[in-house]
Formats: structure tokens, C-alpha cells, sequence
């Protein structure tokens, strides 16, 4: 779609973000799970609300 191979995507990705989309991807569930805790969620909560 946007005439790229998946190879040469990932390449341009990691080359911008300086990580791999699944690492992105990660750490944006941390950083969301982080915020949800200190707003006094529980745990079971969180994890239900990022997955």
C-alpha cells in the first residue's frame, strides 16, 4: 500500500523513531499503563484497558 517492502519499512521506521515498531509499540503500552497506575487504577485494570 505504501510501496515499500515490509523490510525497507522497518528500516525507515527504526531509522526515525530509533526502535523497531514492535519496541514502539511497547513502550507506548508502559507509558500508558504508567499514567492509568498513578491515577489509581489497579492493576487488573490497566492491563485489561491497554490490551
Amino acid at each position: 500500500m505504501v510501496g515499500l517492502s515490509g523490510y525497507k519499512l522497518k528500516l525507515a521506521f527504526h531509522r526515525h523513531f530509533n526502535a523497531t515498531p514492535v519496541q514502539m509499540l511497547l513502550q507506548l503500552r508502559m507509558e500508558e499503563a504508567h499514567r492509568l497506575l498513578e491515577q489509581g487504577l489497579q492493576v487488573a485494570q490497566v492491563v485489561y484497558s491497554i490490551c
